[in-house]
């Protein structure tokens, strides 16, 4: 078990493990790189990496990233399990993850790892995690957005800026993303929105700066991706602390 809580942004170099790991983004986003794709987990998801992966990570600023390794003896059974996934984590997997990072008797760590075991084989994948393109041209305008979402340049306007054409940037974006340029940037904003508010910052602040002429339409947009409003999720992880 490994705990890493970072004011500063941390990289873990690309590496494989020969027993399973199972991470969670307790706080800020975790930027995650396997040859499955390059998802961006935000508070509240699970990552699973079977043993043999080749995978990296980045921690964002103020994240607080838990991990455990397990050996895959104890792997659920199923096909699900051999590849990455990407799941939400129930409260209660939460604070076992806690829990089994601290000195426990063996039996209260054989009890708790078979609790945490049966909470994976109900938990849902979440396919909500921003996946990050590949193609040189796109990962260009990702960065660009993911650096400032606040940019509104139009999908013409960033195609110009790669020199290539809406329809071929709004194409790689569909095919390695899942998600219109549109969409997507809609959603990175909705993942930096994030990380403000659990930093403290107000609903106003945030809307502004992530690049919402008004704080109702970044509350609806908010709510239609978290399924809860911004203030409702400042006061839930804490965000109201400052």
């Amino acid at each position: 078990m490994t705990r890493d809580t970072q004011r500063e942004p941390l990289h873990f170099a690309a590496l494989r493990h020969d027993a399973d790991e199972l991470m969670w983004a307790r706080r800020g986003r975790v930027e995650l790189g396997t040859g499955a794709g390059r998802p961006s987990l935000h508070a509240g998801h699970l990552a699973w990496i079977p043993a043999g992966t080749v995978h990296a990570a980045t921690v964002s600023a103020g994240g607080d990233l838990v991990c455990a390794l397990l050996d895959p003896v104890l792997r659920p059974a199923g096909d699900r399990w051999r590849e990455p996934r990407v799941l939400g984590a129930d409260p209660l997997a939460g604070e076992l993850l806690l829990w089994l990072h601290t000195d426990r008797p063996a039996a209260d760590r054989v009890a708790g790892r078979t609790l945490l075991g049966r909470l994976l084989l109900v938990a849902e994948e979440r396919g909500c995690a921003l996946q990050l393109p590949l193609d040189r041209r796109a990962r260009t305008v990702a960065d660009a957005i993911r650096r400032n979402p606040a940019d509104r340049r139009s999908v013409e306007e960033w195609a110009a800026h790669v020199r290539t054409s809406p329809r071929t940037l709004n194409r790689i974006f569909a095919s390695e993303t899942g998600l219109s340029l549109g969409r997507w940037r809609t959603r990175a904003r909705v993942d930096h929105a994030v990380d403000l508010l659990a930093a403290g910052r107000s609903v106003d602040a945030v809307a502004a700066g992530v690049g919402y002429a008004t704080t109702s339409a970044f509350i609806e947009v908010f709510h239609g991706i978290r399924g809860e409003t911004p203030a409702v999720y400042r006061r839930r992880v804490g965000g109201n602390r400052r």
